[in-house]
């Protein structure tokens, strides 16, 4: 499976953990359709602003790797405050795998 493939799917992981994050958190049926939906859409509107390779913002080192690291390290935030350590742990450590591959092979 090609690197981009791969991300690709971290990528659909941070809008589903996202997702599942508001809508298990937010009080009253509104506002965990506001975060369970919103939320997920404000994230795939920045990644395909200034994180995907067809970006319209190009984003230059550092800022291009701390958007990274936030993007794919929120998941980790939102598995372990539902109390789901064993999914943090896991998808934390694939992600951090996947950057560093993506450093090591300039990608």
């Amino acid at each position: 499976m090609p690197i981009s493939a791969f991300v690709f799917l971290l990528e659909l992981g941070v809008l589903a953990i996202a997702s599942y994050w508001g809508f298990h958190t937010a009080q009253g049926w509104m506002w965990r359709g506001i975060a369970g939906i919103g939320l997920p859409l404000v994230l795939a509107l920045l990644w395909s602003m200034m994180g995907s390779p067809k970006a319209s913002i190009r984003l230059g080192e550092p800022y291009y790797f701390l958007l990274q690291l936030a993007m794919f390290g929120l998941p980790v935030v939102f598995l372990a405050l539902l109390g789901r350590t064993g999914g943090a742990i896991g998808y934390g450590a694939v992600a951090l795998l996947n950057l560093i591959l993506m450093y090591v092979w300039k990608q």
